[in-house]
């Protein structure tokens, strides 16, 4: 008997129910969300968790509210320029939308500048106008678009309770030209005066001055924000008074009295002689008040000027190549070495002095300069950082026999220590022999006739030194100066040659 064999199942489960469980489950799901859309309009915005029911972080529903927030690339609520209302606007609205602020700015001008009994009219024609208003749109666009997204967010709920409102900067300018600015400054503006010394009390020995006057200047700065504030602030009609600056004088009497001292002062006695005392007034005169300005050299030659009859001078005794003689202006090498002791105590650079042929008797060897115009000539520089004032004074000495004397005073910044007296000390340092003498022979003199015409003399040379005194008197210093050399003079005679004719004897005459 054959045995069957039994047939094997088929190892696949069934399909069908499995795609019924599927969807079976899509439906319930579907439903669930059908359910929640109609309890909930907004589900849309709802995550899968929480449509099944899943609560949210904190941190996920704040980024949901920034995400909420930041949603416009308008500007936002909250913002406004000059109290206009820009915010749901663009750029180019908002700017539109500020706009009619400049055209109020450039409205018509009818306004006066005053000041005192002056007045300027001010018309539209007289400025251009600008402003910071693109600048502004750019920073105000910036609130809740700058890209962080966190400070975005705090900045957008910041306006809620804290609107921005930007205030705009006008800057208001001369146009076409500064014509009207500079005639305001050209009717308004006086400089200051300074203080100016003016001499000095002999009594005392105290500086005068006149006092410094203060300046006035157009505040054209104030001025020009004085008319954008009013320009602003819709006044186009008023009148603006102008702003005036005090300046101040750059040296007061306050200055010159702290400042400026006695520096160097001398005295000669000039002799009895009305020609030469007239001659050392007018040069005394030329130089009396002279403001020495740092860094100048004075040159006694150029400001006393050349010694003529149209200018005033007249003739009196001179040395004239080393012989005594009567020439205009005779008696101003006396003004020239008083000024050198002066300027010597005061301690300026000497630049150019020559000694005289021989020593003077008003001023001590070696203690003289001699001017003659226009080769020789007494030269020096002011050396300090302020000006230098030098006065001249020409008075009797009734005290010790009428004579008049010649003074020189140089006021500034000392050089030397002011504690300390300055002084001259010369010495010869060698005598020169007197050459022979020179003898001319003429032929309009007799034979026996001889005339001296000029004395001659040794000669010397001096070296001068400056000295440095305390105030008990103690030399503290002293410093070589300068060396003179007085040349030797050789005696001038004139010898006669003619023949005088012989002697002759007339008969007497019988009566």
């Amino acid at each position: 008997m054959a045995v069957k064999k039994k047939k094997k199942k088929n190892g696949r489960k069934p399909v069908v129910p499995a795609l019924l469980i599927t969807a079976l489950v899509l439906i319930v799901v579907g439903a669930f969300f059908v359910i929640q859309y109609v309890k909930n309009p907004d589900a849309d915005s709802m995550t899968l968790g929480q449509m099944l029911g899943f609560k949210p972080s904190e941190e996920e529903l704040h980024q949901q509210l920034i995400d909420e927030t930041l949603t416009i690339s308008t500007f936002y609520d909250g913002i406004s320029i000059e109290g206009i209302d820009i915010g749901g606007m663009t750029v180019d609205q908002a700017r539109n939308a500020t706009s009619e602020l400049s055209e109020k700015m450039r409205s018509t001008i009818d306004m006066k500048i005053v000041y005192e009994d002056l007045s300027w009219p001010v018309d539209n024609s007289s400025f251009t106008i600008t402003s910071d208003i693109e600048d502004i749109l750019v920073e105000a666009f910036e609130i809740g678009h700058s890209g962080d997204r966190e400070a975005d967010f705090l900045e957008v709920t910041a306006l809620g309770t804290n609107p921005r409102d930007f205030s705009i900067t006008w800057d208001i300018a001369c146009a076409p030209g500064q014509e009207l600015f500079d005639d305001i400054s050209a009717q308004v503006d006086s400089p200051a005066q300074d203080a100016v010394m003016t001499g000095f009390d002999k009594e005392t020995g105290s500086l005068m001055s006149e006092p410094d006057i203060p300046g006035t200047m157009a505040d054209i700065e104030q001025l020009k924000a004085d008319l954008a504030e009013a320009i602003a602030s819709g006044n186009t009609t008023g009148q603006i008074a102008l702003a005036v600056k005090e300046v101040p004088a750059a040296v007061t009497q306050a200055d010159l009295a702290g400042k400026y001292m006695l520096i160097g002062q001398f005295s000669t006695t000039a002799k009895k002689d009305n020609n030469r005392n007239h001659n050392i007034k007018l040069a005394l005169e030329s130089f009396d008040g002279y403001i020495l300005k740092p860094g100048e050299t004075f040159s006694t030659n150029q400001v006393i000027g050349e010694r003529t009859k149209a200018a005033g001078y007249k003739e009196a005794g001179v040395i004239q190549a080393g012989v005594s003689d009567v020439g205009l202006g005779g008696g101003v090498c006396q003004v020239s070495s008083t000024l050198f002791n002066a300027v010597v105590r005061a301690g300026f650079e000497l630049v150019e002095r020559v000694p005289h042929s021989w020593p003077s008797d008003y001023v001590g060897a070696g203690m003289d300069a001699m001017i003659n115009w226009p080769d020789s000539d007494f030269k020096f520089k002011n050396t300090t950082d302020s000006d230098a004032y030098i006065f001249t004074d020409f008075d009797w000495d009734r005290e010790n026999g009428g004579s008049r004397v010649l003074t020189v005073s140089i006021y500034g910044t000392p050089i030397y220590d002011p504690a300390l007296r300055v002084d001259l000390r010369s010495e010869k340092t060698e005598t020169i022999p007197q050459p022979e003498d020179n003898i001319t022979y003429v032929e309009t003199m007799y034979e026996d006739e001889v005339a001296v015409q000029r004395e001659g003399r040794k000669g010397a040379k001096y070296t001068t030194y400056i000295q440095f005194f305390d105030a008990e008197g103690n030399l503290v210093e002293e410093k070589h100066l300068l060396n003179s050399t007085y040349r030797a003079i050789s005696t001038k005679i004139i010898v006669g040659t003619m023949k005088r004719p012989a002697a002759s004897f007339d008969a007497p005459v019988l009566p």
